[in-house]
């Protein structure tokens, strides 16, 4: 059984005052100082597709990973959910079982979001592709890899220009409840450490002999170490003062180090530029006491190795349904 514990922190510090802003209450009602209770069904996925020269199919590759029950409880600063397993998302037999440690999270600071993950799978099942990419032949079948193991640092921060009419955290967190339309530019950056490994080659060409690039397909592990900076737009619109339906976009750039390893030759490293982007988006029914819906948060990184691509993307799904309350008054005093 895979079981998933997320924290989500919205920080209201002194130290952190050069940050602070004041919300446009005519934009934005802040709920935080309210208990919030909340069931949810979350799915963490990550997957990544390998683009290689044109004779050879291209491969995605995806986790067998387990839609998952939990449940949430909010209070000011602090947000806490724990989920487990219960169901997978194909019959292990087909697609074999993967393994993952999914660690997620945003801190809230007014204008500013700061995001962190760590992701460890292992296990992985190889597609007939996407409809991103979907070249890959279809004599080829689905084939369990449950050598391949792949872990993920990250470290980010988005800037929100229109931050105190913009509210993330009415999608994200719950803890405040946007009532008019708004938008903002955004800017970020972070960094990023991705690491491969398998036991064989991840890829490799069905007609060695005959290309002239096929050893070079034949890659087995790595890791790549990419700075990104990232800028974007984001709208949130109301309808009817109770429904919100936000949509960002955050697409960038990264220059990033690469050291990995070709099965059969010597360690190679590389440097230079690829593609970030995050995507952020959620529909929420909102109102003082009952609320509902689903948000997501969408990552993709793009790597190269040699003559070939890939694309690293990262899944954050949630369907919700939650009520605030008033919290009793002695805890209300200590909070204070």
């Amino acid at each position: 059984m895979i079981r998933n514990f997320f924290i989500y922190l919205i920080l209201f510090t002194a130290s952190l005052s050069p940050l602070k802003a004041e919300i446009d209450k005519y934009y934005v009602r802040d709920l935080s100082e309210k208990f919030t209770f909340r069931p949810y069904f979350s799915h963490y996925n990550m997957t990544f597709n390998y683009i290689q020269p044109d004779s050879i199919p291209n491969v995605t590759y995806k986790p067998n990973t387990t839609f998952d029950l939990g449940l949430g409880f909010s209070h000011r600063w602090l947000s806490i959910g724990y989920s487990f397993a219960v169901a997978r998302r194909g019959d292990p037999k087909t697609y074999g079982v993967s393994k993952s440690f999914d660690i997620q999270g945003d801190v809230y600071v007014d204008k500013s979001i700061i995001q962190f993950a760590y992701q460890n799978y292992k296990g992985y099942y190889a597609t007939k592709g996407t409809d991103w990419f979907p070249t890959i032949v279809d004599s080829v079948p689905n084939i369990v890899r449950p050598d391949m193991h792949t872990h993920n640092i990250a470290l980010g921060y988005m800037y929100i220009f229109n931050g105190n009419k913009l509210s993330f955290r009415s999608i994200f967190s719950q803890s405040q409840w946007q009532v008019h339309s708004a938008g903002s530019f955004l800017i970020g950056g972070g960094l990023s450490v991705f690491i491969m490994n398998a036991d064989s080659s991840i890829t490799s060409n069905p007609n060695l002999s005959n290309d002239p690039k096929a050893n070079e397909t034949n890659f087995q592990s790595g890791y790549f170490i990419a700075p990104s900076i990232k800028f974007g737009y984001a709208y949130n619109l109301i309808i009817m003062k109770h429904i919100s339906i936000m949509g960002a976009a955050l697409p960038g750039l990264s220059y990033g180090y690469s050291d990995y390893e070709i099965k059969g030759g010597k360690p190679r490293s590389d440097m230079n530029f690829n593609f970030q982007g995050q995507l952020r988006y959620g529909v929420l029914y909102n109102s003082r006491y009952f609320f509902g819906g689903f948000n997501g948060v969408t990552d993709i990184y793009s790597h190269q190795i040699l003559e070939n691509r890939f694309f690293f993307v990262s899944h954050r799904l949630e369907l919700f349904a939650g009520f605030r309350f008033r919290a009793p008054k002695f805890i209300c005093k200590k909070c204070r």
